[in-house]
């Protein structure tokens, strides 16, 4: 006489998180849908840098057991309303986990999928909204640019008024980043990259061969955004002078 078989319990995918540098998040909540879940997770969006690799993890059980050596896909969409599309794929390890390293580089929402089997229903877990800041030498030019057509002043750090090395630490201090308040200071006080190596963001120090006596920021393509002399206004401007040395703030 045949037994009745009992259809297994749905999958879950209970947990998906992000590893971020600051450590790991991990958001609660489950899907056992047949379909993909567009839940949205309450703690509202992780920020990461542009082009940083964010870690995603995420756990396969079902009826509390963990789903081993299962393909499950990483799937990301711009916005709701907009189309899921597959990043990768990756198999579940012995207990069910899976971590997928990924560059990120343009706002989105991000989940994972698994699609099932021939006695396994799909199942999903909450998508997890990711803000993408532009890098930090791009916003730092943008701040700069902000500032064209303000005076410069002899010892003026903002922001009616600038001299050079008050208009690097005002610009920066937006973003957390402190600066000392001279343009000597600033070169000491940053990391010297090589000539031609310089990125948007960087401070570019003039000097005649001693002490420095400016300061600019690159803007890229040979330009800064300076505050150059009394008489003149915060403007951007070529390099003018070949021996320069470039420091980048931390």
């Amino acid at each position: 006489m045949g037994g009745r078989h009992r259809k297994p319990a749905p999958p879950r995918l209970r947990r998906f998180g992000v590893a971020a540098a600051s450590g790991v998040i991990t958001f609660p909540g489950t899907a056992g849908a047949a379909v993909p879940t567009d839940q949205t997770l309450d703690t509202g969006p992780s920020t990461v840098p542009a082009g940083d690799v964010v870690t995603f993890t995420g756990t396969l059980t079902s009826g509390g057991a963990p789903l081993a050596n299962q393909p499950v896909d990483l799937v990301e969409r711009d916005g709701a309303g907009d189309s899921w599309r597959t990043v990768t794929t990756a198999t579940t390890d012995p207990v069910g986990q899976v971590s997928v390293p990924q560059e990120v580089r343009d706002d989105g929402e991000w989940q994972f999928v698994y699609r099932g089997g021939p006695v396994l229903d799909s199942a999903a877990s909450p998508a997890v909204p990711m803000d993408v800041r532009a890098p930090l030498g791009q916003r730092v030019v943008e701040e700069a640019a902000t500032h064209e057509g303000t005076p410069y002043e002899y010892g003026a750090d903002g922001p009616d008024a600038f001299d050079c090395s008050g208009l690097t630490s005002y610009v920066y201090e937006k973003f957390g980043v402190e600066l000392p308040r001279s343009s000597q200071a600033q070169r000491d006080a940053t990391e010297q990259i090589p000539q031609g190596e310089e990125q948007p963001g960087d401070l570019i120090f003039l000097d005649d061969g001693g002490e420095v006596h400016h300061v600019a920021i690159y803007a890229g393509n040979g330009q800064v955004w300076t505050a150059p002399e009394p008489g003149e206004t915060v403007q951007l401007d070529e390099i003018s002078d070949s021996d320069y040395t470039v420091g980048r703030p931390g």
